[in-house]
């Protein structure tokens, strides 16, 4: 395991661009820092543990992501499809089974380049992320919803709308693999379902979090989020959360519609 930091701009499998020298591996934590970008490598795929990127990530090939790992957008980053090329292509993790998630930093205002169209998320943690919140929950605010590994909470999608039309009510409820299928340009708005226990359990973050406190904070602030899911990245900004009281009142429970634009 190693550290790279992306030292000059290049192709990704160009071993002297990176500092220390080398291509990443699956095991390396990899900075992409302001200023730098890199292309797609010539051939094969890109891999990496994490991948932290505050300049421009340039993207054409598949992209394998170690088990646990992540992919965080900084404030400056941005990170987008090769013009002119139709092909699909996937993010997946390298583990059969493993997860990772897909995260992004606050920018107020937010100028960034975000655009993965066309590629699949195969193994991605489901996320409504928006860091760097700040307050007694210092800087993280992203809502994971591992529904595999925990089944206390779950993240609802809707089914497909017409082209540039809002989703329509065709919410699947409950645990497992819920999952819609859309273009990038499609959508305008949608609507997520998720629940979490009263008493939340111990652990790491965000399970100890209060969910809906941090909701109300995402939308009270000038925040954009980053929605990730298995077949769509949608960034946009919470245009409400309505609280609910589920299942006897033994969950508490949101209703969250998020809408496509940049910072409002």
């Amino acid at each position: 395991m190693a550290t790279k930091s992306l030292a000059s701009d290049g192709a990704w499998d160009t071993a002297g661009i990176w500092s220390p020298s080398g291509e990443p591996t699956i095991d390396d934590d990899v900075t992409v820092p302001a200023g730098r970008k890199f292309t797609p490598p010539a051939s094969g795929e890109v891999q990496f543990k994490t991948l932290t990127i505050n300049g421009d990530a340039e993207i054409n090939t598949d992209v394998a992501i170690k088990a646990g790992g992540f992919i965080l957008i900084g404030a400056t980053g941005q990170i987008y499809r090769s013009a002119g090329s139709p092909i699909q292509r996937r993010f997946y993790c390298a583990t059969s089974g493993g997860r990772y998630q897909m995260r992004m930093a606050r920018s107020d205002t937010d100028q960034r380049n975000i655009e993965l169209g066309g590629y699949r998320f195969e193994g991605i943690m489901p996320t409504i992320s928006a860091e760097g919140s700040g307050g007694i929950y210092g800087d993280l605010a992203t809502l994971i919803f591992n529904d595999d590994a925990q089944g206390d909470y779950y993240l609802g999608e809707q089914g497909l709308p017409s082209l540039g039309a809002e989703l329509e009510e065709q919410l699947s409820e409950g645990v497992g693999s819920n999952y819609a299928t859309w273009r990038s340009g499609q959508v305008r708005s949608f609507k997520v379902q998720l629940k979490w226990p009263k008493i939340a359990a111990g652990g790491s973050s965000p399970y100890t979090l209060d969910y809906y406190e941090v909701l109300r904070r995402m939308r009270a602030s000038p925040y954009t989020v980053l929605v990730t899911c298995p077949y769509q990245v949608f960034r946009g900004y919470i245009e409400s959360a309505m609280p609910a009281r589920v299942e006897g009142g033994r969950h508490h429970g949101a209703t969250v519609t998020i809408v496509e634009g940049r910072d409002r």
